[in-house]
């Protein structure tokens, strides 16, 4: 009886299931070190991997590189296409093991050879190829996986960053409405920190912060409008093939910065009162005459109509006759598209934003109340794209899990993905301990775990929340 060799082919494997008789086709797992790398683990690649090729994202695209034009910042998905010289590198045995667990390389794909009877071949055929399939349909559940990691870890990262831009945008807001008050209609500073927001790619990591950080009435409340709109805007124009009426980037983020410019034509003392004034008070009426204010000052700037529009509109319901319209007497067809979007939003963060005079909403519970309004204040489809884009449960909410563990929503589903089940970076056990190590749950695959409730973040963990979220660190 004769007998012959075959390769098997093991896809995504973890190092503790490698074995001296494998041969190493692709790494295909890191640890966090690889994500965004550094000077010195980019030195490292280039050095111990020359001539291979490697899969990586640089600013939010993946691309397919030669080792050696590995760059700082760059992470690292997937290194393959070994050449003949490496085969230190590919060849199994305990000395590699070792150096992988030190560098902190964790799957691969392999391939196994195995000797197979004549008269067993046929059979083990047929089992091979079903251990195959089972292999390739994990791998595609565990790429799946790695790519909720990825983009998790680059959104904290992005957070992190982004958490400074905020604080400057904001008292560039503050500092252009004062200067309006004086009659100095100049916004230079502004468009300086729209232009680092847009370059930097980091409007849904400020959205994230939106949803988590404490902010006061107006100058914070600009920016988040601002980053929000952006973000949302820019995925319902992929989404649906629409074009946009902006002529830059730029301008989209900026529109949505001065939609309340009008505001700097109001007392400073009764904008930042910590009051809340009664709908008919003289205050009230005062505070309401924003939006026409808003929108002689961008004309008189020269803005762009579509900017004009936003700032003059926003307050403006489907059903005009409504006593929270106004300016009264204005047409709900006068009202953009990007106007109706932007109201939707201007009305989300007011109740996600925290105000010394009244408690906050939770991200989820303002999207439920925001729905139930939809079609009679806000426009239908319109929000319907909204909802799309920022799910039930946004980036950044806070939710408790039905094993009684806390986590913050870092990515929300897509396409077909049942909206109540998003992917929770969980932050403390369900002992009530903090976590040091944090773990992803995706409820798209957990399907024994769900949401029971959401929570107010700010009552959790206090000031501490968005420091909190910035430790997230998922391996």
């Amino acid at each position: 009886m004769s007998s012959d060799q075959h390769t098997i082919e093991k896809f995504g494997l973890k190092l503790e299931d490698l074995t001296d008789n494998m041969v190493i086709t692709a790494y295909t797992r890191f640890g966090h070190r690889y994500t965004r790398v550094n000077s010195e683990v980019c030195k490292f690649v280039r050095h111990n991997f020359f001539n291979c090729k490697i899969s990586i994202k640089r600013k939010n695209r993946e691309l397919k590189i030669d080792s050696d034009v590995l760059q700082e910042g760059d992470t690292i998905l997937r290194i393959y296409d070994f050449p003949p010289e490496l085969t230190k590198l590919v060849n199994v045995n305990s000395k590699l093991i070792k150096a992988l667990k030190y560098r902190d390389i964790l799957e691969f794909d392999v391939k196994q050879k195995a000797e197979i009877e004549d008269d067993t071949k046929d059979e083990l055929r047929k089992i091979i190829q079903l251990v195959n399939q089972s292999t390739k349909r994990l791998s595609v559940k565990e790429e799946r996986r790695l790519e909720t990691i990825r983009e998790t870890n680059e959104l904290i990262q992005k957070v992190s960053e982004s958490a400074k831009v905020r604080r400057n945008a904001m008292e560039s807001v503050e500092y252009a409405m004062d200067n309006a008050r004086r009659g100095l209609n100049k916004i230079d500073d502004i468009r300086r920190y729209v232009d680092s927001i847009t370059e930097s790619a980091s409007a849904d990591a400020m959205a994230a912060i939106a949803n988590i950080k404490a902010s006061d009435q107006t100058y914070a409340h600009c920016v988040d409008v601002g980053v929000i709109f952006q973000n949302v805007y820019n995925l319902i124009l992929q989404d649906t093939g629409k074009k946009s009426v902006f002529q830059t980037p730029n301008e989209a983020i900026l529109s949505a910065f001065l939609h309340d410019f009008g505001k700097s034509q109001i007392p400073k003392d009764l904008l930042e009162s910590t009051v809340r004034f009664e709908r008919d008070s003289k205050e009230m009426k005062v505070m309401m005459s924003h939006p026409e204010h808003g929108a002689q000052l961008l004309s008189q700037m020269g803005m762009p109509e579509p900017i004009i529009n936003m700032a003059h509109y926003h307050h403006v319901k489907q059903d005009p006759n409504m006593l929270s319209s106004y300016p009264r007497g204005c047409t709900y067809d006068k009202v953009s598209f990007e106007t109706r979007l932007l109201s939707i939003i201007d009305a989300y963060q007011a109740l996600v934003g925290k105000r010394n005079y009244k408690r906050s909403w939770s991200p989820p519970a303002t999207m439920r109340y925001i729905d139930a309004l939809s079609g009679v204040e806000y426009d239908y489809e319109v929000w319907l794209l909204f909802l799309k884009v920022m799910g039930l449960y946004p980036k950044g909410s806070l939710v408790e899990l039905s094993n009684h563990s806390i986590g913050f929503v870092v990515s929300v589903p897509k396409d077909e993905g049942d909206p109540e089940r998003p992917v929770i970076a969980v932050v403390r056990n369900e002992f009530g301990e903090d976590l040091d190590h944090h773990e992803l749950v995706d409820l798209q695959e957990t399907l024994d775990i769900s949401i029971i409730k959401d929570l107010d973040n700010q009552e959790v963990f206090g000031k501490n929340a968005l420091e909190i979220f910035m430790g997230i660190e998922i391996n």
